[in-house]
């Protein structure tokens, strides 16, 4: 199981740094995805408090293969943005560096 906002309170653990913002995106489950009349929900693609983000983040999920069935979004910290790495549906936080510096690029998803 996942929980994205678990994984970003253990990601400003590890690195010492609060979240600034998150912006999140439509959920992958959401039935109108498909819909070209679709309109975005209130919080959805807008820069959000750390808190309202984290609560919108806050569920568990199935992150295995099949389906992302989560939110993307991205967070920034003072050094990083996080982001949801996603490979034939099984999902992971991954993150890139805010700004450029000197760093071991990987592959991501």
């Amino acid at each position: 199981m996942g929980n994205i906002k678990v994984w970003l309170e253990d990601a400003e653990r590890r690195t010492g740094e609060r979240i600034e913002a998150i912006v999140v995106g439509m959920h992958y489950n959401d039935p109108d995805k498909y819909s070209s009349t679709r309109s975005p929900k209130p919080n959805e693609n807008k820069v959000l408090s750390r808190e309202d983000g984290l609560a919108i983040l806050d569920q568990d999920y199935d992150n295995g293969y099949g389906g992302a069935d989560c939110y993307p979004m991205y967070a920034w910290t003072k050094s990083f943005v996080y982001f949801i790495n996603e490979y034939d549906g099984a999902t992971a936080l991954g993150s890139v560096p805010r700004a450029p510096i000197d760093c071991k690029p990987e592959f991501c998803g």
